[in-house]
């Protein structure tokens, strides 16, 4: 999850059909609101979400770290009696490893693991005197390599995490060196990914960067050397696909790599182009099931590209055609595992891929929530398929098998039509819908 992520504007479903009807729209729908008695953090922003191996999902917010059970909740406070206690605030990636545990990280405090067998946090922040020293205490993004490895990226540089026999920690620190071109091109991460060969590859505010692990060397791909660059210096998301070639999204225009050969294929919006990418910024990028991309861009909405045929297809906000996306600023996409497609903002739209129509409605107010700047900030899919969404006002829960007993809730029954609503008795508040998405 990465820290650039902007204020989600929409919410947005989009159903992708198969021809083998592998992935189909489910009948019922329910979406809970996860809000505590004591409204401890109902009023606070939930920036990053995850579940960790024991099944727990946790939400960052600006304020708090917070467990959830599925029942109940505990919020993790600072404590200056216990230096094992949560440390920050203002959680802006959180990851778990392949040992389980929970590493999350801050634009304010640095980075933290939490042991959930020994319920301690340890901590690495920037210091001179402590051992765990990190470069900065802003984290922008957390990725664990095949080897096992904790990659952490920062506004200052990039860190390799890598835990010694002795439980002590063996840091490696890789920052910009003007005069060395084997460094890394600039020292603000933006986005990491590794490929079939165990390169890192790092996105930065100035240049792309291919990490050799073994040596910690790097290659720069940049405007400003003699080596094939991307388009723009400015990287902004990296995303890898099953032919071996990485799509670097940047602020001006979207680019491909050829794995083996190196070679960038740049690609840019044309005004008299209606199949070209929408937009040159692009913030984020995503690859179904089906190897198409999903790209997000700066203010035009969300488009769908294939590679194989270089077609665009856009999805907008019209003011003239309802319904339709209810705003351009777009800056996030998830692919669940069935292969449908969300988006961040303001309202919950469904797409009809099809039928190229768009239904929406507003979480806010199906809830009674009185505010003008809902929005929504994050997205998790557990196990057990259930969509976790984090928003401005708090946590989300979408289910789209509803196969448990939900009568001791409050909750409310909302017809594809967006008809009548009913209550019953219960403290959390729960949406139906009883043909469609809600």
């Amino acid at each position: 999850m990465k820290f650039w992520k902007l204020s989600f504007i929409s919410l947005i479903f989009l159903g992708l059909y198969s021809t083998n009807g592998l992935s189909q729209i489910n009948d019922n729908w329910v979406i809970r609101w996860i809000k505590p008695k004591e409204n401890q953090f109902f009023q606070q922003t939930i920036y990053s979400v995850a579940q960790d191996s024991m099944g727990f999902i946790w939400f960052g917010t600006e304020n708090d770290l917070i467990r959830y059970d599925g029942y109940d909740y505990k919020i993790f406070h600072f404590d200056a009696k216990n230096p094992n206690s949560v440390q920050f605030s203002s959680y802006s990636a959180l990851l778990v490893d392949k040992e389980g545990f929970l590493w999350v990280g801050s634009t304010q405090d640095g980075l933290s693991r939490f042991d959930p067998i020994l319920d301690r946090f340890d901590h690495f922040f920037k210091s001179s005197i402590s051992p765990n020293r990190l470069l900065s205490n802003y984290i922008t993004t957390l990725f664990q390599s095949k080897s096992g490895s904790i990659w952490v990226g920062t506004d200052r540089g990039l860190h390799r995490l890598d835990q010694n026999p002795d439980s002590s920690w063996n840091i490696q620190i890789f920052q910009h060196q003007a005069k060395d071109p084997t460094t890394i091109s600039q020292n603000i991460i933006t986005s990491i990914v590794e490929d079939t060969q165990g390169s890192l590859w790092i996105g930065t505010f100035n240049g792309l960067n291919q990490l050799n692990p073994d040596s910690g060397t790097f290659t720069r791909y940049d405007n400003t050397t003699k080596i094939d660059g991307p388009s723009n210096n400015h990287v902004t998301s990296l995303c890898l696909d099953k032919q071996k070639m990485l799509w670097i999204g940047t602020k001006n225009g979207l680019c491909k790599l050829n794995m083996d050969t190196h070679h960038f294929s740049p690609l840019f919006s044309e005004t008299n182009d209606s199949i070209s990418i929408s937009q040159n910024h692009i913030t984020d990028i995503h690859i179904d099931h089906h190897g198409k991309l999903w790209l997000t861009t700066q203010s035009t909405g969300l488009t769908q590209f294939d590679p194989l045929t270089g077609v665009s297809n856009h999805f907008q906000a019209h003011a003239d055609i309802e319904p339709s996306l209810q705003s351009n600023h777009l800056t996030c996409v998830l692919i669940d595992k069935m292969n449908r497609i969300w988006a961040g903002g303001q309202r919950l739209n469904f797409l009809f891929q099809r039928k190229q129509k768009i239904q929406y409605f507003d979480i806010h107010q199906l809830i009674n929530l009185q505010t003008p700047d809902f929005q929504v900030r994050s997205f998790y899919q557990d196990s057990a398929m259930h969509l976790w969404i984090g928003t401005s006002h708090g946590l989300f829960e979408l289910n789209w098998n509803p196969a448990e007993d939900y009568s001791n809730n409050k909750s409310y029954i909302v017809e594809n039509h967006f008809g009548s609503v009913t209550n019953s008795t219960g403290m959390l508040p729960w949406l139906y819908g009883s043909s469609g998405i809600l």
